[in-house]
C-alpha cells in the first residue's frame, strides 16, 4: 500500500483498515490482504516526513501491517513516464538513483510476498 509520508496518511490508515474489513465481511469469496506499507513520494522535507513516518509506523503496527524499509522517493520522472507511456526507469531522463531505489524496493516486495 503506497503511503505519502504526511499527516493525512496517519488519518487514512484506520479508514482504509475499516474499508478492508467491510470488504471482507461482504466478499468472503474474494480474499484480500495487505502486503505492507511503502512510503512513496518521499522528499527531503525531514521534519514533517520524519514525524509522519513515525506516526504511520505506529498506526501500521497497531493494525498488524508490515512497513517496508525502502522508500520510493519523488521523481520528476513520474509525470514524464506517464506522458511517455513508459515506466519511470525507462523515461528519457531517468536517473540511476531512482532505478536503483525501485530495484531495491522490488526485491524487498518480492521477498515479502514470497516470490
Amino acid at each position: 500500500m503506497p503511503v505519502k509520508p504526511e499527516f493525512l496518511s496517519t488519518i487514512g490508515l484506520p479508514l482504509l483498515a475499516r474499508s478492508l474489513q467491510e470488504f471482507r465481511e461482504h466478499n468472503d469469496d474474494h480474499p484480500i490482504d495487505v502486503a505492507g506499507v511503502v512510503f512513496n513520494h518521499a522528499s527531503d522535507y525531514a521534519p514533517e516526513e520524519t514525524r509522519s513516518k513515525r506516526e504511520v509506523n505506529a498506526e501500521a503496527t497497531k493494525l498488524g501491517w508490515y512497513v517496508f524499509q525502502n522508500d520510493i522517493r519523488y521523481s520528476r520522472s513520474y509525470p514524464k513516464g506517464a506522458r511517455e507511456g513508459r515506466p519511470i526507469f525507462r523515461t528519457s531522463n531517468a536517473q540511476q538513483r531512482q532505478k536503483t531505489a525501485f530495484h531495491i524496493f522490488a526485491q524487498e516486495f518480492a521477498q515479502r510476498i514470497s516470490l
